[in-house]
């Protein structure tokens, strides 16, 4: 492959646990280090009910005692991602990008910047408007943020994403959020603005998961520079009984 033709390969992953796709995450990023062509990898997935802790995070972002955790099945991972805590359950798209920025023409900045504008452009398209917040990276409506965006980066790779509140359970939704004192993870005055919510609730209406996929996709795509993606289902390096079943990616 030409080094200046840029290859998106989209993976629709169902429901996996998160340590299954973190493992895929690094593994596609360490291959993908070692190649010469600009091909990136975007996953797609939903993860059982977990809440997961970032770099600027802390275990005060957690609302909930280690008591109501265990009550509720709710493990706390600590990860290598920017960003705080963060709530996941089906109905949340998990969105990872492994980039080669380098090859991409990126710098990190820039790659955080096709977030934004991949992120916006899906909101628009599913007629969704959200309330401007332009020194912050994610979505928000107006009660409370509906997308995050936390990036990693290793040996000029990206890995690690973003993650979209479509329509998970709000019961768990609030169980991370900004800390007692009212501020976000990145230490600014949230006043209530880092809660967590959804498009569903934002919406008051249904949102479809496959539509907001599909979207994502293209809007990531040519946000980073391609009219055009190869789009799979499951992924060869997941175990086979990982991987989903002909459609069932489709249902919502």
């Amino acid at each position: 492959m030409n080094r200046d033709v840029r290859s998106i390969h989209g993976h629709l992953l169902g429901t996996l646990p998160f340590d299954q796709v973190h493992e895929l995450q690094q593994r596609l990023a360490y291959e993908t280090a070692g190649e010469r062509e600009a091909r990136a990898t975007l996953l797609l997935c939903e993860h059982p009910p977990l809440i997961t802790i970032g770099r600027q995070g802390s275990r005060l972002h957690v609302r909930a005692d280690d008591e109501e955790l265990a009550r509720r099945g709710l493990a706390v991972q600590w990860v290598n991602r920017g960003g705080g805590a963060i709530v996941h359950a089906p109905g949340q798209l998990a969105l990872y990008a492994i980039v080669p920025l380098e090859r991409f023409g990126l710098t990190v900045g820039a790659f955080l910047e096709c977030w934004q504008r991949a992120l916006e452009a899906t909101a628009a398209e599913i007629h969704f408007t959200p309330v401007a917040r332009p020194e912050r990276l994610g979505l928000w409506g107006r009660g409370g943020q509906v997308a995050f965006v936390g990036t990693a980066v290793r040996r000029g790779v990206s890995y690690f994403g973003g993650y979209l509140n479509v329509a998970p359970p709000e019961r768990l939704l609030h169980l991370a959020a900004s800390d007692p004192e009212g501020r976000d993870f990145h230490g600014q005055d949230s006043r209530g603005r880092g809660e967590p919510t959804s498009l569903a609730a934002e919406m008051r209406r249904p949102v479809r998961m496959p539509t907001v996929r599909r979207s994502w996709l293209e809007r990531m795509s040519h946000a980073l520079g391609c009219e055009r993606f190869h789009l799979h289902t499951g992924h060869p390096n997941l175990p086979h009984y990982l991987s989903p079943a002909p459609g069932a990616v489709e249902r919502d």
